[in-house]
Formats: C-alpha cells, structure tokens, sequence
C-alpha cells in the first residue's frame, strides 16, 4: 500500500471551491489520502457540513471549525497539527466531525 497523505483544505466563506475541490479529489486515480477541512470562522461552514452529512460513507474527511477567523495561515497550521496531534494534545479548533 503506498503511503498516505494528507490535503489540508483552509476555507473561509468559500462553500462552493471547497466541495469543487472535494469532488475533484474524490475523482482522482490516487485514493490513499485524507482530506481535513478548515474552517476558519466561516459564515457558510454549515453548507459544508450538510454536504459531508450527505457523503457518510467517506471517512476520510474530517473538518475542523475554527471558533473565529484566525486567517489562512493559522487554519492551515491548526489542520497539520491535527494531522500530527499527539495524546492530549490541544488547539482552539473543534472537531465537527471524525466520521460522516
């Protein structure tokens, strides 16, 4: 099995380019990935989470909700620090959702 990676998607009040975007890698040959999802504070975050509530059977995509909007820098860190998150680790991120 190859080894798997990690797209890290910070969004902000851009519903419609993060499913295009989702969709576009659903499409792609390579399938050994995990897609996190950033919200960073968004005012649309939950047409996105309606979508992933529609596509239960994928669970390798995740979102984060950033409690307010920290800018794209500090989204694309909180979704590497997920990624590499150790036992009791904490960031002002919630999980919305592990498994949809």
């Amino acid at each position: 099995m190859p080894h798997k990676v990690a797209v890290i998607i910070p969004t902000y009040n851009s519903y419609e380019v993060t499913i295009n975007l989702i969709e576009a890698l659903r499409n792609q040959t390579f399938k050994y990935f995990d897609i996190i999802i950033v919200d960073d504070g968004s005012d649309d975050w939950k047409y996105i989470k309606e979508y992933m509530q529609k596509k239960k059977s994928e669970r390798y995509i995740r979102i984060l909700r950033l409690k307010r909007n920290m800018g794209p820098g500090s989204a694309f860190k909180a979704g590497i620090e997920f990624v590499w998150m150790p036992v009791g680790f904490a960031y002002p991120a919630r999980l919305v959702s592990n498994n949809f």
